[in-house]
């Protein structure tokens, strides 16, 4: 049995990875509050941020070193089946955007809002890499300041706040640093996900205003910097912490089974793959490749979708990963 293996963090970083799938699915279908599902990025940015908490890392270059490895080639293969698909059918794909996306560039519009950067259709939520390095960077600077990371994490509370505050000014100044403060609340979270009674009340409710502000305030602000880069925003983190805090919950609750669940070859499968999946899912959901374009029906549109997210995501793998597939059939 793997020590290191956490069978919590595996069915939630698994079920976020569906979060993203199934919130894609809807803007596809047209469901226009597609958003309040699509929070699997919130998730993993807190999962990113708690796990790396209780990591050391001695040397920087190592580490990026084997970050890159790991997110970089499985992206590359994405991005170059996009641009093969495009180049084959006669679609257009701009130089400068390809040099953007090949040097992880794409998401930068993401925090530094007056960027107009040109994307690639079909590859448009790969913005997350570009924020996740740059959490990535902050970190390992915070990491070289142990008095500051020590202060921070003794007066999260009013460091949080203050950031909240923060976030308000960089806005209307153009930069947004709302998914970076998202990936350091799950850094300095604490050492587990569990939360008491009177925490996980006081969680829910502040979720249930969240809620009822996002909703009165799109009716009438939507579009604006308040809504779309505030309220909007803090409504996904609130409801990704909540998510993950009740899914600890639940799986602390039927542990032995959760176990099981997580620790059956299939779901290994499926956590390995949730990475690949997350890179090919969205050609096939958005952009020209998009299933609804060229297959009429619902549910064959929805069943192409899954089966080219599949077969192109078991090709990354295959590519960048054949070992650690071995490792999980041969187990």
């Amino acid at each position: 049995m793997d020590k290191k293996f956490d069978s919590t963090i595996s069915i939630i970083r698994v079920l976020a990875m569906l979060s993203i799938i199934v919130g894609h699915w809807c803007a596809m279908m047209g469901i226009n509050d597609y958003q309040l599902l699509a929070i699997g990025v919130e998730i993993f940015l807190l999962i990113s941020g708690f796990l790396y908490r209780k990591k050391e890392i001695p040397n920087a270059l190592k580490w990026i070193g084997q970050r890159w490895k790991r997110l970089i080639p499985p992206y590359w293969i994405s991005l170059a089946l996009v641009i093969s698909i495009r180049i084959l059918i006669g679609l257009e794909i701009r130089l400068d955007s390809i040099i953007i996306c090949m040097l992880n560039l794409q998401g930068l519009d993401r925090i530094f809002l007056n960027l107009d950067i040109h994307g690639i259709p079909g590859i448009g939520q790969v913005w997350f890499l570009s924020v996740l390095a740059v959490a990535y960077a902050l970190m390992i600077v915070l990491k070289k300041k142990k008095e500051f990371e020590e202060y921070i994490s003794e007066h999260r509370c009013m460091c949080l706040i203050v950031s909240v505050f923060g976030q308000f000014v960089f806005v209307y100044a153009g930069i947004q640093i709302v998914y970076i403060i998202c990936f350091f609340i799950g850094y300095f979270w604490g050492s587990d996900w569990h939360v008491d009674r009177k925490q996980y009340g006081f969680i829910t409710l502040s979720l249930m205003v969240a809620m009822i502000i996002r909703l009165i305030s799109r009716s009438v602000i939507d579009g604006t910097n308040i809504y779309d880069h505030i309220i909007a925003r803090w409504s996904f983190i609130i409801l990704a912490i909540w998510s993950v805090v009740t899914l600890t919950g639940v799986c602390n609750v039927f542990k032995k089974l959760s176990g099981q669940l997580a620790r059956a070859r299939g779901w290994k499968l499926l956590d390995l793959a949730s990475y690949p999946m997350f890179l090919t899912h969205y050609m096939f959901s958005s952009g020209d490749f998009a299933v609804n374009k060229w297959i009429n029906g619902i549910f064959n549109q929805t069943l192409v979708m899954v089966v080219f997210t599949i077969i192109s995501a078991v090709i990354i793998m295959i590519i960048t990963d054949f070992k650690g597939i071995k490792k999980v059939i041969c187990v």
